[in-house]
């Protein structure tokens, strides 16, 4: 998996989006988290991407997340 955020915190994938936002005058906060974790695609996010993606890597990590869209809501 690749980032939309490189190392320094500039983004890859959606900048003409956040600057089309920022130009609108609002505020824009890029959370891309740490460099570290993105490169072992160890943060929240990848894991939930990897699991919806139908990963087998360690499916006892991923008990919690559910790939149906339709599930209710609590």
């Amino acid at each position: 998996m690749k980032s939309a955020v490189e190392d320094d915190g500039t983004l890859a994938v959606h900048s003409s989006l956040v600057e089309g936002t920022r130009k609108s005058c609002f505020n824009v906060i890029v959370s891309v988290g740490e460099p570290e974790e993105n490169k072992i695609c160890s943060n929240c996010g990848l894991f939930i991407r990897r699991h919806l993606h139908g990963s087998k890597g360690k499916p006892e990590i991923y008990s919690s997340v559910k790939s149906n869209t339709n599930s209710q809501k609590s």
